[in-house]
């Protein structure tokens, strides 16, 4: 059976603390070109920044009985680090239909920002982590019987 997710190699190379901090802010945050990889959903699903996209992941967030702090979290609430993380709250807090809702309604956009990273990225360690954060979403989306199990 085919799956989206396949095995790659996920080899990782340590790299200098300095080198990592220069490729982050490359990809993420900003270069002579731009940025290069935006690391909010807006961007991937509408093509620009605090569109609905960013809207509907707060709402969701407040769904599930969650609300961001304002005083910790001082950007867009649909940065890839605040999804991820949600999602990894909703499987701890043994909310699976939720984690369901998540990963198809507001992660579709992680396989091209991964894409991203991998054609951008000069270092092993982002492309390393967003095509591990890809194959397990991949594997949670496709294989049915996680969510049965919590």
């Amino acid at each position: 059976m085919a799956t989206a997710y396949q095995k790659q190699d996920l080899s990782y190379k340590p790299e200098k603390l300095a080198e990592i901090e220069t490729e982050y802010t490359g990809l993420f945050v900003t270069g002579i070109d731009g940025v290069k990889c935006v690391p909010y959903a807006s961007w991937w699903i509408e093509g620009k920044l605090m569109g609905e996209a960013t809207i509907k992941i707060e709402k969701f967030y407040e769904y599930c009985g969650f609300k961001l702090d304002p005083e910790i979290i001082k950007g867009p609430p649909d940065h890839i680090a605040l999804e991820i993380g949600f999602l990894t709250r909703l499987l701890e807090e043994k909310m699976p239909l939720e984690a369901v809702n998540m990963i198809n309604g507001h992660l579709g956009w992680i396989t091209r920002f991964t894409k991203c990273v991998h054609q951008n990225g000069k270092l092993s360690l982002y492309p390393f982590v967003t095509q591990l954060t890809a194959n397990i979403i991949a594997y949670l989306k496709e294989e049915e019987s996680w969510h049965k199990q919590m």
